[in-house]
């Protein structure tokens, strides 16, 4: 017999990957190729699967993945800047690393390679080695000289 949660589970990879898979495409010019339709396409076929809180949680893994190409666009948010920083630092300390991923999302101003690294972090968290290193090499590569981001890369490989 089949665990649906298994099957859920290798949804949301599968998802998860082709969606890394087009932001590539995408950066290196190809969004109008035949791979990047394809990708959609399987994109498209899993996502008929899936619930609304999977489909939310994975439409904001796609809005971290435009940091990836300098492409990100922050969702609006009509909060004072030091009741985001506030909540941020309340969700870090609680380990709420969703609400840590939302709170970016809404354009908290960091330096690029703290966001990247923080995003990093709650990746790894949650679960998701493959996204936090997309995220802690491009930290590294945004700061190279920065210890942190090289060892954190490395462990991410490990």
């Amino acid at each position: 017999m089949n665990d649906p949660f298994q099957t859920m589970k290798s949804d949301i990879q599968r998802y998860k990957n082709t969606l890394v898979e087009l932001h590539r495409l995408i950066a290196d010019g190809k969004s109008d190729s035949e791979e990047a339709d394809d990708a959609r396409d399987r994109i498209l076929q899993v996502w008929q699967r899936l619930n609304d809180d999977e489909i939310a949680w994975l439409d904001g893994v796609s809005a971290d993945l435009f940091m990836l190409r300098k492409d990100e666009v922050f969702e609006p948010c009509d909060w004072p800047l030091d009741r985001l920083k506030r909540e941020l630092l309340q969700a870090f300390e609680a380990s709420d690393w969703n609400c840590v991923l939302r709170l970016l999302r809404k354009g908290i101003p960091l330096p690029a390679d703290q966001s990247a690294h923080l995003r990093s972090i709650c990746y790894d968290r949650l679960g998701h080695p493959d996204l936090a290193i997309l995220f802690e090499e491009f930290a590294s590569k945004l700061s190279p000289y920065n210890p942190i981001y090289r060892v954190g890369a490395l462990e991410s490989r490990e």
